[in-house]
């Protein structure tokens, strides 16, 4: 799966290892299928293009649609994927495209038989705070999760140096595979451990300045150093040049980026990427500061023997130390020159690389203890499920939701309908009729007063008998296949606690297909960052074992915590250390209705509850930042709709 593919989109060094790794695969007899994604744009080439006779580009267009909350990208991947017989499918970390994957394969969905391997270029989080930007916005929050989950979930990762193992450590990222550092990916690639394989000297005839991120401090530091090369006399201007190498390298930036250098040189070049890597030898690559992707740059030219340098603002760790003096410059400007100044005179050596091609290593990962593989008989696969569905007043909902329980597909099921409180004539009559059916087949009908639902539903827990919950609302329909994959994934992955995605429509009528679906919408599960801000842990349709459910107390019912029940339970749940799960499907309709408007006191209130749980567990300096940080959003939003409201007329008495 890629991105980048040379020849049809901007490729930066990422795509070009993933093309020779391609290649060699499919030189070793391999049948490899190429999946080129792009997203929002439907590419002109032919869907498949057969390459040879063992390697097919596939195009795949993932289509930007606004209506679907949650990982678009990783689930498309996943849909497009599912049910084909891959021997081995190969990720790039980058904004978590193997998340569902992964996901379904832990939970016993899907890709039994394929080998997960994802390679990790240059995770979100170091390539915003390497670059100098802070994390400011949601998604970057959820595509770190992505990313995180797709490592801590694969079968084999590649790290292409241990540079990126120290970075995963100290953010305490985790892996349950085979963790592998191969510094070209390949493993045809030789160590480059003989000196014969390299020329003691190289000539240099040019400089070409490789930046592969908008670092403007780059910029800066070398408009400085290239007026103090030029002044030097060793180079003519003619033999300078810049090549933006990553794909993110917008126009506008590289422009900007142009215009700054130009002012102290400029006749200074602007060549098209790669072509320094792959013209003429005597033009030397030099490696400017460029966030998450420098270390892919030096190993790629590592792995090929090139001779090159590089700019850090800290030590190249994939250089081996006895050449790094000699093939890096630190980041300032008299640093840049004295460099270059040098290797014009002299001409530069080949650097080594600091470790072997391929070694492995290891990233602390989470224990799981799964149960051993079970025939399809065994009565462990059909624990029985309590199906829990709350109404208020609303019969026709409540009809269609029963409806969607008695046509599941899986035959252990005790349904329990817990009125919370209907005083409507129609309402209490659906409750009347459903009686004698419930009875003969030991359902419950539960009456109680009016109240918060949380109490509702603890009541209709507290007499169930099941093994498994599975809370419902009256504006839910499953799909047919819900409880038995919920059950699936359970037994699979021993989980606590399952949630998944749905489908929503609108309107009082019928559900998908008669009605159109107009939103889909995929929780994250258990992100620490992102439940904190929003609700997207999951929703109040879960699947709970019981056990765990009457251990943590069950839903809070304080006064105004309202909607956020479901919310306040999940994070207890991962304050506790319980496992949640989300399996990558949409497993029931929502049925989409206008809710009445909430007060901010009840809003405020039903945050403090909610989040009350996993703050507790923090110090108190950081209880009052997580407290800021959860409300931030809603207070944005506010202050938002107040300035866009019209201001009262002067008063004119």
């Amino acid at each position: 799966m890629t991105r980048e593919w040379p020849g049809v989109t901007p490729v930066s060094t990422i795509g070009y290892v993933q093309a020779a790794l391609a290649h060699d695969r499919a030189r070793r007899g391999a049948d490899v299928t190429v999946l080129l994604v792009s997203e929002g744009t439907v590419l002109q080439q032919p869907a498949t293009v057969h390459l040879n006779d063992r390697l097919h580009l596939v195009h795949f267009s993932i289509p930007n649609r606004p209506s679907f909350s949650g990982p678009s990208g990783a689930h498309h991947i996943y849909q497009r994927l599912i049910g084909d017989p891959w021997d081995e499918l190969f990720f790039v970390e980058r904004g978590g495209d193997a998340y569902c994957v992964v996901q379904a394969k832990y939970l016993g969905l899907g890709f039994r038989n394929s080998r997960v391997t994802v390679a990790v270029h240059g995770p979100t989080v170091w390539s915003e705070l390497s670059a100098g930007r802070p994390i400011a916005d949601n998604t970057l929050l959820e595509r770190d999760w992505l990313e995180r989950q797709s490592v801590a979930l694969a079968d084999r990762v590649v790290l292409p140096s241990t540079e990126h193992r120290r970075w995963l450590r100290q953010w305490e990222w985790t892996s349950k595979g085979t963790v592998e550092i191969d510094a070209g990916w390949l493993e045809s690639a030789g160590s480059h451990s003989s000196a014969e394989h390299r020329p003691h000297v190289h000539p240099v005839f040019g400089i070409a300045f490789i930046v592969s991120a908008g670092h403007w401090a780059s910029a800066v530091a070398l408009r400085r150093a290239l007026i103090q090369v030029t002044r030097s006399g060793v180079i003519t201007p003619d033999r300078l040049a810049i090549e933006f190498r990553q794909t993110e390298f917008s126009a506008p930036v590289a422009n900007e980026w142009m215009r700054l250098v130009r002012q102290s040189c400029p006749d200074i070049q602007q060549v098209d990427a790669q072509s320094s890597a792959g013209g003429d030898p005597a033009w030397l690559p030099c490696v400017m500061p460029s966030s998450t992707f420098y270390p892919h740059e030096t190993l790629q030219l590592l792995r090929t023997g090139r001779p090159f340098v590089v700019v850090s603002p800290e030590p190249m760790r994939s250089i081996r130390p006895s050449d790094r003096a000699a093939a890096a410059a630190a980041f300032d400007a008299d640093s840049i020159a004295s460099l270059c100044c040098r290797v014009l005179a002299g001409g530069v050596r080949s650097p080594y690389p600091a470790t072997p091609n391929l070694h492995t290593a290891r990233l602390r990962g989470r224990v799981t203890t799964r149960p051993r593989a079970l025939e399809r008989n065994d009565p462990r696969w059909t624990p029985k499920v309590s199906v829990i569905i709350g109404t208020l007043n609303r019969p026709r909902a409540l009809l269609q939701a029963v409806d969607s329980i008695r046509a599941q597909t899986y035959p252990e099921i005790e349904l329990i309908v817990i009125d919370d409180g209907s005083d409507a004539g129609d309402a209490m009559a659906v409750l009347d009729a459903l009686a004698g059916d419930f009875e003969a087949r030991t359902w419950k009908i539960l009456r109680r007063q009016p109240g918060a639902s949380g109490l509702a539903r603890n009541m209709a827990a507290a007499l169930a008998t099941g093994e498994w919950l599975l809370f419902m609302d009256d504006d839910n329909v499953a799909k047919p296949e819900e409880v038995d994959v919920f059950v699936r994934a359970a037994v699979h992955s021993g989980a606590d606690i399952l949630v998944c995605g749905y489908d929503a429509f609108e309107g009082q009528g019928s559900a998908p297909p008669a009605v159109p679906i107009v939103q889909r919408w995929m929780p994250f599960g258990a992100a620490l960052p992102i439940a904190l801000l929003e609700n997207r842990v999951g929703d109040a349709n879960m699947c709970v074992r019981r056990a765990v459910f009457t251990k943590l107390g069950g839903f809070a019912h304080p006064p105004g915590s309202g909607m956020l029940e479901d919310w306040g339970f999940l994070l207890k749940a991962m304050a506790a250390g319980v496992s949640v799960e989300v399996v990558p499907e949409c497993l029931y309709f929502y049925r989409r209705v206008a809710r009445p408007e909430r007060s901010l006191v009840r809003d405020n209130v039903g945050l403090l509850a909610a989040i009350g749980p996993l703050i507790s567990t923090l110090r108190p300096a950081e209880r009052l930042l997580a407290i800021y940080a959860a409300a931030l959003p809603r207070a944005v939003q506010r202050r938002l709709e107040a300035s866009t409201q019209q201001r009262p007329p002067d008063f004119q008495g």
